[in-house]
């Protein structure tokens, strides 16, 4: 069953000022609550490209399905940036 996407978008402290978007809520002062509605994949695709303009703030980290709301084998796999073994030469 489609479901909405659902983001949790954290900024680094210090930075330009958060532009607002329409499609998020501020939770604190430096993280977003991003929802795309369940239409993305009425289309058939899998994939879904989230457009996410906030202005020049860095962001630190991206988290699909925060809250944890379906069921997902690893859900490690669910953070930008993927936390992994630090590469070896």
């Amino acid at each position: 069953m489609p479901s909405p996407v659902v983001l949790e978008v954290k900024f680094t402290q210090t930075g330009p000022a958060i532009r607002p978007m329409r499609n998020a809520v501020m939770t604190d002062s430096v993280t977003a609550l991003v929802t795309y509605p369940v239409d993305v994949w009425f289309s058939g695709s899998r994939t879904f490209m989230a457009d996410l303009d906030f202005g020049g703030r860095v962001i630190e980290r991206i988290t699909l399905d925060p809250a944890r709301r379906f069921p997902d084998r690893d859900a490690s796999d669910n953070v930008w940036p993927a936390r992994g073994p630090s590469p070896t030469r």
